[in-house]
Order: structure tokens, then C-alpha cells, then sequence
């Protein structure tokens, strides 16, 4: 609504419908709420890559881990142990445990420890 005097002291009121501004604000709402809705879509996608992506030395952990425990060999390792990571270091102390405890297998299986002459420091990992 515009209000403007004239010269001669009349008071000239214009007024406009509110049907385009009504109608430009809903397109605009709609706009809105589809671009929102696309954006979080978005997030959510790329949030689950980047939870993928930073999981993965897990998988293959656990893989590993399988493997094992489906074959019983102990020679298998777990690949890829960045020092620089934290599943990296979980993968090497991993594969030193590995390590030891195949030497403590191997190493009973050849008797060690198993005769009372034979000194229990001659058992100690290496």
C-alpha cells in the first residue's frame, strides 16, 4: 500500500494485490525445502563414504581375523599397518602378538619346556 498527498491536500491511496508476493514466497519456500532436502541427502551419502573409507583397515582386520580363526594358520598378517594411523598401530601390536605366539607354538611343538632339565629362559620369545 503507497500513500502520497496531492498539491490540493488529497489523499491518494494505491494499493496492489498480495497475490504475486504470496505466490513468489511459497515458490521460493519450495525452492527452499527442496534444496534442504538435497543437501542432507547429500551429507548423508558422503558421511557414509567417509565412515567407509575410514573403517576400512578395520574390515580388513577383521578379515584377517576370520582367517585365522577359520584356518588355524598363523602365518597369516594383517596388511597395511600405517604407524601413522591408530587401526594401523592396533595392526601391528596385532601382528606381534602374532608373532609370538606362533614362536610359542612353534617352539612347544619342539619340546621346549616340556623336560624339567630344560631351563625355562631357553622358552623366551626371541
Amino acid at each position: 500500500m503507497r500513500r502520497t498527498t496531492a498539491i490540493d491536500g488529497t489523499v491518494v491511496v494505491v494499493c496492489l494485490p498480495l497475490d504475486t508476493l504470496d505466490g513468489a514466497t511459497t515458490k521460493i519456500l519450495g525452492f527452499d525445502a527442496l534444496l534442504l532436502a538435497v543437501a542432507v541427502l547429500l551429507l548423508i551419502v558422503v558421511s557414509r563414504w567417509v565412515v567407509r573409507l575410514g573403517l576400512r583397515p578395520l574390515t580388513r582386520m577383521e578379515r584377517t581375523a576370520r582367517a585365522i580363526t577359520g584356518t588355524g594358520d598363523l602365518s597369516v598378517r594383517i596388511p597395511d599397518t600405517d604407524p601413522a594411523t591408530e587401526a594401523g598401530r592396533l595392526g601391528g601390536v596385532l601382528n606381534s602378538m602374532l608373532d609370538r605366539l606362533q614362536a610359542a607354538l612353534r617352539d612347544k611343538r619342539q619340546g621346549c619346556g616340556t623336560s624339567s632339565t630344560t631351563p625355562a629362559t631357553s622358552c623366551a620369545p626371541r
